[in-house]
Protein backbone atom coordinates (compact mmCIF):
# COMPACT_ATOMS: atom_id res chain seq x y z
CA UNK A 1 0.00 0.00 0.00
CA UNK A 2 1.03 3.90 -1.17
CA UNK A 3 2.50 5.47 2.24
CA UNK A 4 1.31 8.75 2.31
CA UNK A 5 2.62 11.45 5.65
CA UNK A 6 1.11 14.83 5.37
CA UNK A 7 3.98 17.28 6.32
CA UNK A 8 1.73 19.82 7.75
CA UNK A 9 -1.43 21.79 6.20
CA UNK A 10 -1.80 25.79 6.18
CA UNK A 11 -4.41 28.06 5.21
CA UNK A 12 -4.74 31.77 2.99
CA UNK A 13 -6.93 33.73 3.67
CA UNK A 14 -6.80 36.00 0.68
CA UNK A 15 -9.74 38.37 1.74
CA UNK A 16 -9.67 38.08 5.20
CA UNK A 17 -5.98 39.12 6.13
CA UNK A 18 -3.90 41.04 3.80
CA UNK A 19 -0.46 39.32 3.71
CA UNK A 20 2.39 41.46 2.52
CA UNK A 21 4.58 40.25 -0.19
CA UNK A 22 7.46 40.13 1.79
CA UNK A 23 6.23 37.87 4.54
CA UNK A 24 7.02 34.15 4.95
CA UNK A 25 4.64 31.66 7.08
CA UNK A 26 6.29 29.16 8.75
CA UNK A 27 4.35 27.09 10.96
CA UNK A 28 5.51 24.87 13.65
CA UNK A 29 8.63 23.71 14.88
CA UNK A 30 9.90 20.65 13.00
CA UNK A 31 12.23 17.83 14.64
CA UNK A 32 13.58 16.98 11.34
CA UNK A 33 14.75 19.06 8.49
CA UNK A 34 12.86 16.99 5.72
CA UNK A 35 9.41 18.88 7.65
CA UNK A 36 10.43 22.23 7.57
CA UNK A 37 7.98 23.62 5.30
CA UNK A 38 7.17 27.81 4.73
CA UNK A 39 4.42 30.09 2.42
CA UNK A 40 4.48 33.29 0.86
CA UNK A 41 1.73 35.11 -0.44
CA UNK A 42 1.63 37.79 -3.06
CA UNK A 43 -1.99 39.00 -4.19
CA UNK A 44 -3.27 35.74 -4.84
CA UNK A 45 -0.23 33.82 -5.80
CA UNK A 46 1.13 31.29 -3.40
CA UNK A 47 4.42 30.02 -2.92
CA UNK A 48 4.70 26.98 -0.75
CA UNK A 49 8.57 25.68 0.28
CA UNK A 50 8.96 22.44 1.62
CA UNK A 51 12.61 21.24 2.74
CA UNK A 52 12.83 17.39 0.60
CA UNK A 53 14.23 14.31 1.04
CA UNK A 54 15.86 12.58 -1.94
CA UNK A 55 14.27 9.41 -1.03
CA UNK A 56 10.56 10.68 -1.08
CA UNK A 57 8.32 12.12 -3.77
CA UNK A 58 5.89 14.99 -2.77
CA UNK A 59 2.83 16.33 -4.38
CA UNK A 60 0.70 19.36 -3.23
CA UNK A 61 -2.74 19.61 -2.67
CA UNK A 62 -5.58 22.53 -2.21
CA UNK A 63 -9.01 23.05 -0.55
CA UNK A 64 -11.35 25.27 -0.11
CA UNK A 65 -13.03 23.87 2.88
CA UNK A 66 -10.34 21.13 4.28
CA UNK A 67 -12.97 18.30 3.05
CA UNK A 68 -12.20 18.17 -0.67
CA UNK A 69 -8.82 18.51 -1.64
CA UNK A 70 -7.83 18.87 -5.35
CA UNK A 71 -3.82 18.08 -6.71
CA UNK A 72 -1.92 21.49 -7.55
CA UNK A 73 0.99 19.33 -8.63
CA UNK A 74 2.02 15.82 -8.05
CA UNK A 75 5.31 13.34 -8.85
CA UNK A 76 7.93 15.98 -7.70
CA UNK A 77 11.06 14.72 -6.76
CA UNK A 78 12.82 14.92 -3.92
CA UNK A 79 16.30 16.70 -3.94
CA UNK A 80 17.62 16.59 -0.53
CA UNK A 81 16.96 20.36 -0.21
CA UNK A 82 14.39 23.17 -0.19
CA UNK A 83 11.92 22.80 -3.39
CA UNK A 84 9.78 25.70 -4.37
CA UNK A 85 6.30 26.14 -6.29
CA UNK A 86 3.68 28.84 -7.01
CA UNK A 87 0.06 28.28 -7.51
CA UNK A 88 -2.25 30.92 -8.73
CA UNK A 89 -5.76 30.37 -6.24
CA UNK A 90 -7.79 32.59 -8.46
CA UNK A 91 -10.46 34.63 -6.91
CA UNK A 92 -11.37 32.34 -3.77
CA UNK A 93 -11.86 34.43 -0.36
CA UNK A 94 -9.87 31.71 1.87
CA UNK A 95 -8.03 28.46 0.64
CA UNK A 96 -5.80 25.48 2.42
CA UNK A 97 -2.56 24.07 1.13
CA UNK A 98 -1.18 20.46 2.00
CA UNK A 99 2.15 18.66 1.29
CA UNK A 100 2.22 15.34 1.06
CA UNK A 101 5.59 13.10 0.73
CA UNK A 102 5.53 9.09 0.11
CA UNK A 103 9.03 6.50 -0.24
CA UNK A 104 6.59 4.94 -3.41
CA UNK A 105 7.22 7.03 -6.10
CA UNK A 106 5.18 6.86 -9.85
CA UNK A 107 6.51 8.54 -13.09
CA UNK A 108 3.79 9.38 -15.59
CA UNK A 109 5.31 9.72 -19.26
CA UNK A 110 3.76 12.64 -21.36
CA UNK A 111 0.46 11.25 -23.08
CA UNK A 112 1.41 12.84 -26.53
CA UNK A 113 4.10 10.02 -26.58
CA UNK A 114 0.75 7.38 -27.35
CA UNK A 115 -0.55 9.50 -30.39
CA UNK A 116 -0.88 8.30 -33.00
CA UNK A 117 1.98 9.78 -35.67
CA UNK A 118 4.63 10.41 -32.67
CA UNK A 119 7.42 9.60 -34.04
CA UNK A 120 11.43 9.34 -32.35
CA UNK A 121 14.42 8.65 -34.70
CA UNK A 122 17.52 7.39 -33.01
CA UNK A 123 21.44 7.33 -33.14
CA UNK A 124 22.77 4.01 -32.24
CA UNK A 125 26.13 3.29 -32.22
CA UNK A 126 27.67 -0.46 -31.65
CA UNK A 127 31.18 -1.27 -30.31
CA UNK A 128 32.98 -4.36 -30.63
CA UNK A 129 35.85 -3.59 -28.32
CA UNK A 130 37.18 -7.34 -29.16
CA UNK A 131 37.60 -6.27 -33.00
CA UNK A 132 37.85 -2.08 -32.16
CA UNK A 133 35.29 -1.64 -34.37
CA UNK A 134 32.04 0.33 -34.25
CA UNK A 135 28.92 0.97 -36.39
CA UNK A 136 26.37 3.57 -36.42
CA UNK A 137 22.90 3.17 -37.67
CA UNK A 138 19.41 4.96 -37.65
CA UNK A 139 16.39 3.83 -35.92
CA UNK A 140 13.22 5.11 -36.18
CA UNK A 141 10.43 4.58 -33.95
CA UNK A 142 6.20 5.99 -34.21
CA UNK A 143 2.85 5.33 -33.21
CA UNK A 144 0.36 3.32 -35.42
CA UNK A 145 -3.05 3.20 -35.30
CA UNK A 146 -4.99 1.80 -31.86
CA UNK A 147 -6.03 -2.01 -32.97
CA UNK A 148 -7.12 -5.07 -31.16
CA UNK A 149 -4.65 -7.69 -29.75
CA UNK A 150 -5.00 -10.61 -27.93
CA UNK A 151 -8.78 -9.04 -27.14
CA UNK A 152 -7.28 -5.58 -25.74
CA UNK A 153 -7.06 -2.33 -27.54
CA UNK A 154 -3.49 -1.61 -28.21
CA UNK A 155 -1.46 1.53 -30.14
CA UNK A 156 1.44 -0.47 -31.48
CA UNK A 157 4.68 1.28 -31.22
CA UNK A 158 6.82 0.28 -34.11
CA UNK A 159 10.45 0.22 -34.30
CA UNK A 160 12.42 0.15 -37.97
CA UNK A 161 15.71 0.76 -39.45
CA UNK A 162 16.37 3.87 -41.43
CA UNK A 163 15.18 2.13 -44.86
CA UNK A 164 11.95 0.68 -43.30
CA UNK A 165 12.62 -3.27 -41.82
CA UNK A 166 11.23 -3.65 -38.84
CA UNK A 167 13.17 -4.04 -35.43
CA UNK A 168 10.28 -5.25 -33.18
CA UNK A 169 6.71 -4.01 -33.00
CA UNK A 170 5.44 -3.39 -28.79
CA UNK A 171 1.53 -3.59 -28.08
CA UNK A 172 0.90 -0.76 -25.38
CA UNK A 173 -2.39 -1.04 -24.31
CA UNK A 174 -4.37 2.18 -24.63
CA UNK A 175 -5.25 2.95 -21.18
CA UNK A 176 -2.91 4.96 -19.43
CA UNK A 177 -5.06 5.60 -16.07
CA UNK A 178 -2.81 2.95 -14.06
CA UNK A 179 -0.02 3.64 -15.83
CA UNK A 180 1.72 1.84 -18.80
CA UNK A 181 0.99 -2.00 -19.80
CA UNK A 182 2.51 -4.06 -22.54
CA UNK A 183 0.36 -6.28 -24.10
CA UNK A 184 2.80 -7.97 -26.12
CA UNK A 185 5.37 -8.12 -29.00
CA UNK A 186 6.09 -8.75 -32.68
CA UNK A 187 9.83 -9.60 -33.90
CA UNK A 188 11.42 -8.62 -36.85
CA UNK A 189 10.18 -12.28 -38.10
CA UNK A 190 6.66 -11.26 -37.67
CA UNK A 191 6.29 -13.71 -34.62
CA UNK A 192 4.11 -12.60 -32.00
CA UNK A 193 4.45 -13.02 -28.19
CA UNK A 194 1.38 -11.63 -25.70
CA UNK A 195 2.41 -11.70 -21.58
CA UNK A 196 -0.71 -12.85 -19.09
CA UNK A 197 -0.50 -10.91 -16.57
CA UNK A 198 0.41 -8.35 -18.80
CA UNK A 199 3.65 -6.18 -18.27
CA UNK A 200 3.82 -3.28 -16.28
CA UNK A 201 6.50 -0.61 -17.28
CA UNK A 202 8.89 -0.76 -14.31
CA UNK A 203 8.65 2.98 -13.25
CA UNK A 204 4.46 2.96 -13.28
CA UNK A 205 5.34 2.17 -9.17
CA UNK A 206 8.75 2.03 -8.14
CA UNK A 207 11.12 2.22 -4.51
CA UNK A 208 14.39 4.17 -5.76
CA UNK A 209 17.38 2.27 -5.88
CA UNK A 210 15.51 -0.89 -4.89
CA UNK A 211 16.28 -3.98 -6.70
CA UNK A 212 13.43 -6.36 -7.89
CA UNK A 213 13.94 -10.17 -7.06
CA UNK A 214 15.80 -11.95 -9.56
CA UNK A 215 13.41 -13.40 -12.50
CA UNK A 216 14.50 -15.80 -14.90
CA UNK A 217 13.48 -15.11 -18.49
CA UNK A 218 13.89 -17.08 -22.04
CA UNK A 219 17.21 -16.18 -23.30
CA UNK A 220 17.88 -13.04 -25.53
CA UNK A 221 19.88 -14.95 -28.33
CA UNK A 222 21.24 -18.50 -29.37
CA UNK A 223 23.82 -19.49 -27.03
CA UNK A 224 22.77 -18.17 -24.00
CA UNK A 225 21.42 -19.70 -20.87
CA UNK A 226 20.11 -19.75 -17.43
CA UNK A 227 19.19 -16.39 -17.59
CA UNK A 228 18.03 -13.99 -14.77
CA UNK A 229 17.33 -10.68 -15.13
CA UNK A 230 17.33 -8.10 -12.04
CA UNK A 231 15.89 -4.44 -12.79
CA UNK A 232 15.81 -1.06 -10.68
CA UNK A 233 14.59 2.29 -10.81
CA UNK A 234 16.24 5.27 -9.96
CA UNK A 235 15.56 9.17 -9.98
CA UNK A 236 17.94 11.27 -11.43
CA UNK A 237 18.89 14.86 -10.76
CA UNK A 238 21.14 15.91 -13.38
CA UNK A 239 19.98 16.68 -16.89
CA UNK A 240 20.61 14.08 -19.88
CA UNK A 241 22.04 15.76 -23.01
CA UNK A 242 21.72 14.11 -26.18
CA UNK A 243 21.42 15.30 -29.74
CA UNK A 244 17.36 16.12 -29.65
CA UNK A 245 17.93 18.69 -26.40
CA UNK A 246 18.94 18.49 -22.43
CA UNK A 247 16.38 16.94 -20.51
CA UNK A 248 16.29 17.20 -16.63
CA UNK A 249 12.75 15.30 -15.85
CA UNK A 250 14.50 11.70 -16.39
CA UNK A 251 14.49 8.53 -14.38
CA UNK A 252 16.88 5.76 -14.87
CA UNK A 253 15.76 1.81 -15.45
CA UNK A 254 19.07 -0.08 -14.88
CA UNK A 255 18.49 -3.95 -16.24
CA UNK A 256 20.93 -6.74 -15.03
CA UNK A 257 21.02 -9.93 -17.09
CA UNK A 258 23.10 -12.85 -16.23
CA UNK A 259 23.29 -16.49 -17.20
CA UNK A 260 25.86 -18.69 -19.47
CA UNK A 261 27.37 -18.23 -23.09
CA UNK A 262 28.03 -21.55 -25.04
CA UNK A 263 29.55 -22.01 -28.36
CA UNK A 264 32.09 -23.94 -29.78
CA UNK A 265 32.08 -26.57 -26.58
CA UNK A 266 33.26 -23.67 -24.75
CA UNK A 267 31.48 -21.78 -22.19
CA UNK A 268 31.15 -18.84 -19.90
CA UNK A 269 29.39 -16.81 -17.42
CA UNK A 270 28.18 -13.41 -18.51
CA UNK A 271 26.69 -9.94 -17.31
CA UNK A 272 24.54 -7.77 -20.10
CA UNK A 273 23.82 -4.76 -18.07
CA UNK A 274 21.40 -1.72 -19.59
CA UNK A 275 20.74 1.64 -18.61
CA UNK A 276 18.01 3.43 -20.36
CA UNK A 277 16.91 6.86 -19.33
CA UNK A 278 12.97 8.35 -19.50
CA UNK A 279 12.08 11.77 -19.62
CA UNK A 280 8.52 12.95 -18.81
CA UNK A 281 8.77 14.95 -21.85
CA UNK A 282 9.97 12.67 -24.71
CA UNK A 283 10.19 8.93 -22.91
CA UNK A 284 13.37 7.28 -24.14
CA UNK A 285 15.85 9.50 -23.99
CA UNK A 286 19.03 7.68 -23.67
CA UNK A 287 20.10 4.10 -23.15
CA UNK A 288 23.39 2.18 -23.01
CA UNK A 289 23.89 -1.68 -22.71
CA UNK A 290 27.01 -3.76 -22.11
CA UNK A 291 27.87 -6.99 -22.99
CA UNK A 292 30.88 -8.61 -20.41
CA UNK A 293 32.04 -12.28 -20.04
CA UNK A 294 34.02 -13.31 -16.84
CA UNK A 295 37.58 -13.50 -17.61
CA UNK A 296 37.52 -11.12 -20.41
CA UNK A 297 35.41 -7.65 -19.10
CA UNK A 298 33.21 -6.01 -21.72
CA UNK A 299 33.30 -7.03 -25.16
CA UNK A 300 30.69 -5.11 -26.89
CA UNK A 301 28.78 -1.24 -25.91
CA UNK A 302 26.00 -0.47 -27.35
CA UNK A 303 24.84 3.08 -26.78
CA UNK A 304 21.42 4.83 -28.35
CA UNK A 305 20.54 8.07 -28.20
CA UNK A 306 17.80 10.54 -29.06
CA UNK A 307 17.96 12.84 -31.87
CA UNK A 308 15.20 14.03 -32.69
CA UNK A 309 11.40 13.62 -31.81
CA UNK A 310 7.99 15.33 -33.14
CA UNK A 311 5.10 14.52 -30.47
CA UNK A 312 1.04 14.49 -31.65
Amino acid sequence: MKKRIYLTLFCILFSAIHVPATTITTIGSWPEPSDRIALKVQGHIAKVQFESSSDQQYSIEFSEDLQHWSTVENEILGTGSMITRTNDSGSMPRGFYRVRRSDEFTFTVNPACFHVDSRWTYRIIEEDLIGNTSTTRTQIEYIKTVVSENGYDVVRLRKETESGKLVEVEYILNDFSNGIFLVGTKNETGQKTYFDPLEAADFNRFSPGVWSNPETIDPPDPGFSNTRVQTTVMVQYGTVTVPAGSFDDTVLVDQMMTGTYSESGQSADFTWETATWYSKQAGNVKSISTLSFDGYGAVMIETSELTSYSLQ
